[in-house]
């Protein structure tokens, strides 16, 4: 079931990684306008580094911290099911920052 609701969660990671990609500004020559441009694209990073953190705590922050203190084994399975069901949309994230910007 983890992996089931991880589905929709990589394919609108997706979708935001493309809009991020048509959002990034080429830098330009000039260098005022290359200030501008880098400003803009270090706010993108900033976005897309909030949104691979919230990517990366939400099997956590899903399946196992509404039930502490109590621990069980199928909430830590659900939690580890879901994190690996989620790496290609952080995978994505940090390829599209690492040849972007």
């Amino acid at each position: 079931m983890a992996t089931m609701i991880s589905d929709p969660i990589v394919s609108m990671v997706h979708e935001f990684c493309v809009l991020a990609k048509r959002a990034i500004s080429e830098i330009d020559e000039n260098e005022e306008a290359e200030t501008e441009a880098m400003a803009h694209n270090l706010k993108v990073a900033g976005v897309m580094s909030s949104l691979a953190s919230f990517v990366r705590n939400a099997p956590e922050n899903t399946y196992v911290n509404p039930y502490r203190p109590s621990q069980s084994p199928q909430h830590e399975e659900a939690s580890h099911s879901c994190r690996v069901a989620l790496l290609p949309a952080l995978q994505e994230i940090e390829s599209l920052v690492k040849n972007t910007i």
